[in-house]
């Protein structure tokens, strides 16, 4: 197939998703009256009472738009459509209504973490200007926020308004409260030249030996700012050879691309690990700290020359499973690795970690499937309920393995004895639209070294 008509049918599947996503959004019409208290919380428990289903479909006003924008569940595209209509009600602008949303959620400490982040993206999209005209509240959030999350939501807003981070750093530098908040604001932060005003606080605190978990919490941000992926990975080897905070360091180092590694350190890198993962006694084996010296020796196994990743591969497979890391590379619809591989009928072990914003999941599919289970799960958008209850996850016999569906933050695990037939199978996220771009192939192979001896550049 040439290169054109691969580009056209990947057009047409866009397309023909988009027009699922936008009948879907249109098809609900709301109509059906319902009575109403006249006084706010007395609307809203009632709202409480009904169904996403219902509540869509009941005629809209104030308190219905108030419910919708913050309910678990609701389609973005009816979320956004709420909020337009509630600013033109209160005669404010949207960025207001988002804000205002997000305020209330916190007050409630309400953890509908979907629904947060939907919300916190829609808020730091917003120009600097509407978000300076609501600096008091975002402060307000930060300094009183009783939820985690609204807080890091605070910050992100003040540095997008400040251009940077001098007069929010300084302060907590006295009391240490709310550093982690605003470190984890770079995750909110669409604009990366930002993400650079994080440097000096983020060299500051993993250098600082006084308190552990705000060094742990420096190291782990490095990994997060744009265009200093090579330095941090050459900063995080050195933590890991010193030993100092080793398992944050690797933690840190399997967040970032190995194209980033320094390519004459890999073999000393790969000497270090070896040596560590056989001091982790038999029942620390089942630890996160140990699968993820695992992955890290397997992603080293594979940046050396034949003989010595054999030898390192053989030493790992003495000590356990196959241990495979994904995660979503922050602010794009796309996994950090387009290719696993694991051999035929072993037993296998993928954590999937969403550290992106918007919900996702990983669901492993039969060979050539993906583009029935990808159609099958736009198709779900107003009953996402699937198989065995996960979200967006076709009930089909195509489905080999899949994770629920994870919002920011949070990670799923997936235990499973690999196919005994070779072959390529895809794996891919199924929030409706996501799978065009996010997706990646588990090739099954015989034997890992031969695979990797003979695919190698």
């Amino acid at each position: 197939m040439s290169k054109a008509r691969r580009v056209l049918i990947s057009i047409g599947l866009i397309c023909l998703t988009a027009n699922l996503l936008s009948e879907s959004a249109k098809g609900v019409v709301p109509g059906k009256k319902i009575e109403l208290p006249d006084y706010p919380e007395g609307a809203a428990y009632i709202l409480s009472r009904l169904s996403n289903e219902e509540l869509i479909q009941i005629e809209r006003s104030e308190p219905v738009f108030v419910a919708i924008v913050a309910r678990e569940g609701i389609s973005s595209f009816i979320r956004k459509d709420a909020i337009s209509k509630l600013s033109v009600i209160r005669k404010t602008d949207e960025a207001t209504q988002i804000l205002r949303a997000i305020t209330e959620m916190d007050q409630k400490q309400d953890t509908s973490t979907d629904t947060l982040n939907e919300l916190a993206v829609l808020l730091t999209s917003s120009t600097p200007q509407q978000l300076d005209d609501l600096r008091t509240l975002l402060v307000d959030l930060t300094t009183e926020g009783k939820l985690h999350r609204t807080r890091v939501i605070g910050y992100a807003g003040l540095v997008i308004v400040d251009n940077g981070i001098d007069d929010l750093w300084k302060p907590l530098q006295e009391s240490n409260h709310g550093v982690e908040a605003l470190l984890e604001s770079i995750g909110l932060i669409p604009d990366a030249n930002l993400h650079t005003a994080f440097l000096p606080m983020i060299k500051h605190l993993s250098n600082d030996l006084k308190h552990a978990e705000l060094r742990k919490a420096g190291i782990l941000a490095s990994t997060r700012i744009s265009g200093y992926e090579s330095e941090a990975s050459t900063n995080l080897i050195s933590l890991i050879k010193k030993d100092v905070d080793r398992a944050t360091a690797i933690q840190a180092l399997l967040q970032l691309p190995s194209a980033y590694w320094p390519k004459k350190r890999i073999s000393e890198l790969a000497d270090i690990i070896l040596s560590y993962a056989v001091e982790f006694a038999p029942e620390e084996r089942n630890t996160p700290e140990f699968k993820r010296t695992l992955q890290l020796g397997e992603e080293v196994a594979a940046l050396v020359p034949e003989a010595p990743a054999r030898d390192i591969r053989s030493q790992l497979g003495s000590l356990g499973i196959r241990i495979v890391t994904l995660r979503v590379i922050p602010q794009l619809l796309l996994y950090d690795k387009r290719h696993i591989v694991v051999e035929a009928g072993e037993s296998v072990e993928i954590t999937f970690e969403n550290t992106g914003i918007m919900p996702h999941n990983l669901v492993i599919v039969a060979p050539n499937a993906m583009q029935e289970i990808g159609l099958k799960a736009a198709g779900m958008i107003n009953h996402p309920e699937g198989r065995n209850g996960k979200k967006f996850v076709p009930d089909s016999r195509n489905v080999m393995v899949a994770t629920r569906m994870l919002t920011a933050g949070e990670f799923g695990v997936l235990r499973f004895v690999a196919p005994k037939e070779v072959g390529d199978y895809p794996y891919l996220c199924t929030f409706p639209g996501h799978w065009f771009q996010m997706n990646g192939t588990m090739h099954v192979v015989r034997d890992i070294n031969n695979w990797s001896a003979e695919t190698k550049p």
